[in-house]
């Protein structure tokens, strides 16, 4: 549609897809790709940006810079890596990432697919309203910033490749901090709990969460 749009148009594009980059997965320029045949109809991504009737796009999941920081497409973990971006300020600065804020969505969803499941009710803990309560309150039982241990709070048996490089590199200046005599008690990584309340209790005692 955007290509059919008389020449004098503007546009301000908004580009969400759950897990999948853009624009560089968008428009075919990954290793991994979520966006299937929906690439195979877009122009090339530099044409795109080009064109005087984008305004600017705005994107969920950014990666036209440091694509291959996304564990995904990271060369140093075994995958293909990402083509080159665009050049050019005028085109780079038409893109700009859109947070989108906490998933309180997913662990509705589950819930709501056991409830069809089992015939029962949705449990009124898993809206997003219940969901946002639970961590208001776990961050004001917390103790003061000051006050937080000097940890990075970790999701215990987390898949991510990223999660399991961080955890590694604490662990091994903690071993490294160990073997010179040094004390350890400023550096750690707190495992935390993959249950969703729990681990949201948990979180509000290190200074640092990934």
């Amino acid at each position: 549609i955007f290509l059919r749009l008389p020449s004098g148009a503007q546009i301000v594009l908004v580009v969400g897809g759950e897990d999948s980059g853009a624009p560089m997965e968008l428009f075919g320029r990954t290793d991994r790709q979520l966006w299937g045949k929906s690439i195979q109809m877009l122009p090339d991504l530099d044409q795109f940006l080009a064109d005087e009737r984008l305004r600017h796009l705005f994107v969920q999941n950014y990666d036209l810079l440091g694509c291959d920081r996304n564990y995904m497409n990271a060369v140093r973990l075994g995958h293909g890596g990402c083509a080159a971006p665009p050049s050019g300020e005028r085109l780079l600065g038409k893109v700009s990432p859109m947070p989108i804020g906490l998933d309180l969505h997913t662990f509705g969803e589950k819930a709501a697919k056991r409830a069809r499941r089992s015939g029962e009710p949705l449990l009124w803990w898993s809206t997003p309203c219940r969901q946002a309560a639970e961590l208001r309150a776990a961050r004001a039982a917390g103790p003061a910033w000051p006050l937080r241990r000097a940890c990075v709070g970790v999701a215990s048996g987390a898949e991510y490749e990223t999660r399991i490089e961080l955890a590694a590199v604490v662990e091994l200046a903690m071993e490294k901090r160990g073997a010179e005599g040094s004390s350890d008690s400023d550096l750690c990584v707190l495992r935390l709990s993959r249950d969703r309340a729990a681990m949201w209790r948990a979180a509000a005692s290190p200074q640092f969460v990934f």
